[in-house]
């Protein structure tokens, strides 16, 4: 499926044959988290460690070198304790840096590039930084490696995302986005399988709530969820 869709988005904005020095970039973000890292927080941490994350992002970036030359890849990875083999990585997947890296990729595509970003690991539910226009009470989110650290560790959050979606959308670029979290691993990992999210909302406070966001400033973020956004 991965497949497809990338030899569609080239076939059609690049064209088979064409020149490639003239022909759109293709760009993508990996991450996969299997380590969710110990923290001031882990006596009562709701994100335990996965199996099969990082292995899956590996086996993404094979299919993606083979059937897209010359792509440029960022690969963040948090592998389990005991995983063997080589896995280098550009980065360990926090908050900080996930959003620095894709900030980067944003900033380096030209208009008309490809955009693949594929997310394995935990999603959650933390209590929202938003209350103002979430009467809800909580954010969905993407769940960071060191999240478990309740003084430094940050969620990804929807309304973060919807802004790094605009501003890719406002750059024109080709984007796709795999989000694989929460329930989605259950179907095919047999005994070892966990479901990808928390074992219950996140709601207690964290040190770091109070830092303001990486992707954008408040004023931004109220701005994409009143046009409607919903995540």
């Amino acid at each position: 499926q991965i497949t497809g869709t990338m030899r569609a988005l080239l076939d059609k904005f690049s064209g088979r044959g064409a020149d490639p020095t003239t022909a759109p970039a293709t760009h993508a973000l990996l991450i996969g988290i299997d380590r969710y890292l110990d923290g001031s927080g882990q006596p009562d941490a709701i994100y335990r460690d996965l199996r099969g994350c990082v292995n899956d992002i590996v086996e993404v970036e094979k299919l993606l070198k083979t059937q897209v030359p010359g792509i440029r890849i960022t690969r963040l990875l948090s592998p389990a304790a005991d995983a063997t083999g080589e896995l280098t990585s550009d980065g360990v997947p926090t908050y900080e840096n996930i959003v620095a890296a894709w900030q980067r990729m944003i900033a380096t595509a030209q208009s008309g590039d490809i955009v693949y970003v594929h997310y394995s690991g935990h999603g959650g539910r933390a209590k929202t930084q938003f209350p103002a226009f979430k009467p809800g009470g909580f954010d969905e989110s993407l769940v960071p490696c060191n999240v478990n650290d309740r003084d430094a560790g940050r969620y990804l959050r929807d309304v973060e995302l919807a802004l790094l979606l605009q501003r890719m959308a406002e750059r024109q670029l080709v984007t796709t986005v795999v989000l694989d979290a929460c329930h989605s691993g259950g179907a095919t990992r047999g005994d070892q399988a966990r479901a990808r999210q928390g074992d219950a909302p996140d709601s207690k406070p964290r040190g770091s709530d109070a830092q303001p966001s990486a992707v954008g400033t408040a004023d931004e973020l109220a701005a994409i969820r009143s046009e409607g956004t919903r995540l």
